[in-house]
């Protein structure tokens, strides 16, 4: 009988906290800052591929190499995404997850209701500059980028137009 209820207790626990996972913005990929080393481990067991390969440099923050690590079939929300990971000299400063389509109204309901209105948005992106969070349908994707690059993404999104 007490293995039965703590059986029962943990299946509610497990529930309630898929639930959360499923209304959450969280990615649990890592910090901003992490290396890759750090983020590889965080990531390990939880994709069928991984692939590295080198960007030209792109973001101000890189001076000397800028990465980029491609994560096929990560969960996020419950559904197997295509992740980007950028990285500035070895340290994570962008986050791509790909494939929202499904998630785009829940996701946009989920930032208006957390943060309020945008502080940019137009037909194709929704953005949260205090966040580091945008929306986009084009490709559908939510992204978080690190406050190192915020005046460039800030730019970059308000080219979206």
């Amino acid at each position: 009988m007490k293995n039965t209820i703590i059986f029962c207790i943990a299946i509610l626990f497990a529930a309630s906290c898929q639930q959360a996972d499923e209304n959450s913005l969280n990615h649990h990929i890592g910090e901003f800052g992490d290396s890759m080393e750090t983020i590889r481990k965080n990531l390990e067991g939880r994709y069928s591929k991984l692939e590295e390969r080198e960007l030209q440099l792109i973001l101000s923050t890189a001076k000397k190499k800028q990465t980029q690590l491609e994560c096929y079939d990560f969960v996020y929300r419950g559904k197997k995404r295509f992740v980007e990971l950028m990285f500035s000299d070895n340290k994570l400063e962008i986050i791509h997850i790909m494939k929202t389509e499904d998630d785009h109204d829940e996701l946009k309901a989920i930032l208006a209701d957390k943060y309020g209105a945008p502080s940019f948005s137009s037909e194709v992106v929704d953005y949260y500059a205090a966040q580091g969070i945008s929306l986009r349908t084009k490709p559908n994707e939510i992204s978080f980028h690190s406050k190192r690059v915020n005046v460039e993404y800030d730019g970059y999104m308000k080219s979206l137009e």
